[in-house]
C-alpha cells in the first residue's frame, strides 16, 4: 500500500534473521532516512539517501565505509557537497509580514539544498502574500538546488489587523511557547492557526 510521501509500505522483517545466519552486519537500503540500531550482537544500518529526495528528510547527507576483516569496521561518511533539506515555519502578522527573516541565513546554505517555506496566518490583504512569495524566491533562485513556499496555512480577512481580540490572541499565543521544540511545538503552532481561525468566524 502507499503512503502520503510516495512510499510503499514494507513489510515486517524478522530482526531474528540476521542472529540465525550469524550476520555481524546488516546493511539495508529503501529507507531514506538515517537509521541504526543494535540487535543483539548485530548492527543493523540505513545509511539513508546519499541526497535529499523527498520533503522533510532532514540531516547531513552521508554514506557508510564498511571495512571487512578479522571484524566489522564502520565509518560514517558525511557528504557535504549533496545539500540538505532545510524547512522554515514563517508566522505572518495581522499586515501579512514575517516573523522571521530567512533570507539572512542564505549564506549557510549549499547549492544543492531543497528549503521548504511554510506561510500561516491569518492577515489583511493577499497582495503582501504575493510579495514575500516574490522577494524569498528571488533571493534562492540560483543559489539553491529547489525552493518551494507552501501558503496554504494563510487566510484573509480584510479589517482583521485593526482588530483588538486578534492581536490579544497573538499576544498570548506568543506568551505561551515551549520551550522546546517536539510535539508540544507543533501543537503550538496548530493553536495559532485554530485561534485564528475561529476570529475570522467572527468577522
Amino acid at each position: 500500500t502507499g503512503t502520503d510521501d510516495g512510499e510503499t509500505t514494507a513489510g515486517v522483517m524478522d530482526p531474528d534473521l540476521f542472529s540465525r545466519f550469524s550476520v555481524d552486519y546488516a546493511a539495508l537500503g529503501h529507507i531514506h532516512s538515517e537509521r541504526e540500531t543494535q540487535y543483539g550482537s548485530v548492527k543493523i544500518v540505513y545509511p539513508g539517501s546519499p541526497r535529499v529526495w523527498r520533503k522533510n528528510e532532514d540531516g547531513v547527507r552521508s554514506v557508510r565505509l564498511v571495512e571487512l576483516g578479522e571484524s566489522v569496521t564502520v565509518t560514517k561518511k558525511e557528504i557535504s557537497s549533496a545539500g540538505q533539506f532545510r524547512y522554515f515555519n514563517v508566522n505572518l502578522s495581522l499586515e501579512g509580514t514575517p516573523d522571521a527573516d530567512i533570507s539572512q541565513q542564505a549564506k549557510n546554505f549549499n547549492s544543492s539544498d531543497w528549503i521548504w517555506v511554510e506561510l500561516a496566518g491569518l492577515i489583511e490583504d493577499r497582495q503582501t502574500v504575493d510579495e514575500y512569495k516574490r522577494s524569498i524566491t528571488n533571493v534562492f533562485s540560483g543559489k539553491v538546488r529547489r525552493i518551494d513556499i507552501d501558503d496554504a496555512g494563510v487566510e484573509t480577512c480584510s479589517g482583521i489587523a485593526s482588530q483588538d481580540i486578534a492581536r490579544k490572541f497573538l499576544q498570548l499565543w506568543e506568551a505561551r511557547k515551549p520551550a522546546t521544540v517536539g510535539d508540544e511545538l507543533e501543537v503550538w503552532r496548530r493553536a495559532r492557526a485554530v485561534g485564528l481561525g475561529e476570529i475570522k468566524k467572527m468577522f
